[in-house]
């Protein structure tokens, strides 16, 4: 069931029709069994998957703290169990051709292994979450759960469930215990980011995805440099409106219900430095990075050396939390040079600190901020092609964009869908909220809603929403 789709919408309005109607008490049990619904519409599966992980990391956590006392052995085992979990669903397939190899060789039989390993949507995103849940309730933050009902709806609430946002347990859990109240500010600020992400991805990344060679990222040779920066930016465009519409629909079905999931993008070409970068995109997973590997590795390096200038410390943290952040989007040789790209990057800008002093982007002047902003995005951008395609494509890439064949003028579609988002990003970083355009005169958003739903339904009309690039993981 495609979040875009009309049965997504079908299935929201039956949902918060009855969640109105029952009682209080009853809210959440409707909840945890519609998010059951929507994840067996995918595969029949998913479900126990989903809630054999949900109750072992449920008993976990209360066996973590015995008599206040923290067992770092079950909490060893339980992050084990849960990346085992995730390389057995995600990765296994890759090594079916080598079992199949190895097995023929045996004894000169051949052996047929059929093997189809599923993978649930959103596994990735499930694990990460469990894994923080059972570190926080080990670090006495937060307490075991003790509810079944509650943390199954922590683990499965369907507007999260696909791609994020990595919601933590201390923030999310509390709203299933509290009243929750949905006014006429809640759904028109709902609506309204219900309306920005569609925009986004079916107006915006749909577009632009539509336009770009699928060949770009397969024969880069067969391109000029020109056509390759071109397409490599579109793209970078297409992954953002993509992954940002989606979170910005699913916050805004998740509203309506009178519960806040957290902001995932805040602007990101925006960014002036690789720090505010990591921030502003994907910044619950960010954030995950920061707080489960970053800062634990950091800590550990500064009781052996308290200096700024430990070279260990500056080098280590933030190489280990790019290079996790790479195997946990694939795990390949190229998503690891693209983890090792931008963890260079940010250990780059830690040195650089050292030697100068630290300014606060908001204070340098202007020119000096939209420098640094086309440099961080062009870093990004290159960093990008480790992330779209294998290693000796993403070379052959590299090549391509030093020969400079043919000049060839992009589709118009690209530069003005570019503009859109970045007038988008604009408004909202400019007055620092992402509903800025309720704060406009009615006349003003009566206008810009009615485009906006036009502009969403002849983009459906031209091409059928296509599925989220990361509701995969």
């Amino acid at each position: 069931m495609n979040i875009t789709s009309l049965i997504f919408c079908g299935f929201v309005i039956i949902v918060v029709a009855l969640y109105y109607i029952i009682p209080r008490r009853a809210q959440n049990y409707l909840l945890l069994t519609a998010s059951y619904v929507f994840f067996a519409t995918w595969a029949w599966q998913f479900p126990l998957i989903l809630f054999v992980l949900t109750l072992l990391n449920f008993k976990l956590a209360q066996w973590l703290r015995y008599r206040e006392r923290p067992r770092p052995a079950i909490l060893w085992s339980g992050i084990g169990v849960n990346i085992l979990a995730l390389a057995f669903f995600k990765y296994s397939n890759f090594f079916v051709p080598e079992m199949l190899g190895l097995l023929q060789g045996t004894g000169g039989q051949s052996f047929s292994l059929a093997v189809n390993i599923l993978l649930p949507v959103g596994l990735s995103y499930r694990i990460l979450e469990n894994i923080s849940y059972l570190a926080d309730v080990y670090r006495g933050q937060i307490p075991a759960a003790s509810n079944l009902t509650d943390f199954s709806l922590y683990s499965a609430y369907f507007p999260k469930l696909l791609s994020g946002p990595i919601e933590r347990a201390r923030s999310f859990m509390p709203q299933l215990t509290q009243q929750r109240i949905v006014d006429n500010d809640t759904i028109t600020r709902s609506f309204t980011l219900i309306v920005i992400g569609l925009v986004r991805k079916i107006v915006i990344a749909d577009t632009i995805s539509g336009v770009i060679p699928r060949g770009v990222f397969v024969t880069p040779m067969n391109y000029s440099g020109l056509e390759l920066s071109t397409w490599l930016v579109a793209e970078t465009f297409v992954i953002y409106n993509d992954f940002a519409g989606y979170t910005d629909i699913v916050r805004g079905v998740s509203g309506l219900f009178g519960i806040e999931l957290s902001r995932n993008f805040s602007h990101p070409f925006f960014s002036r430095n690789f720090f505010e970068m990591w921030t502003r995109w994907h910044i619950t997973l960010s954030f995950w990075l920061r707080d489960y590997i970053y800062m634990p590795l950091s800590r550990a390096l500064l009781r052996r050396n308290l200096s700024s200038r430990n070279t260990l410390n500056l080098i280590i943290p933030p190489m280990a939390a790019m290079l996790i952040s790479g195997l946990w989007h694939w795990a390949t040789i190229h998503m690891l040079m693209w983890g090792a790209v931008v963890g260079l990057y940010l250990v780059f800008g830690r040195i650089l600190s050292l030697w100068r002093p630290v300014i606060q982007p908001d204070k340098q002047p202007m020119w000096r901020q939209i420098i640094k902003m086309l440099a961080v995005f062009l870093l990004i951008n290159l960093s990008l092609i480790f992330f779209h395609m294998d290693l000796p494509t993403a070379i052959n890439f590299f090549r391509g964009l030093f020969i400079w064949k043919k000049l060839t003028m992009p589709d118009l579609h690209v530069p003005l869908m570019i503009g859109l988002s970045l007038l988008i990003d604009y408004f909202q970083y400019r007055h620092k909220d992402e509903v800025v355009f309720l704060r406009w005169p009615r006349l003003v958003q009566s206008t810009v809603l009615a485009v906006a739903i036009l502009a969403i339904f002849l983009a459906t009309l031209m091409k059928p929403a296509t599925p989220f690039i990361y509701q995969g993981f």
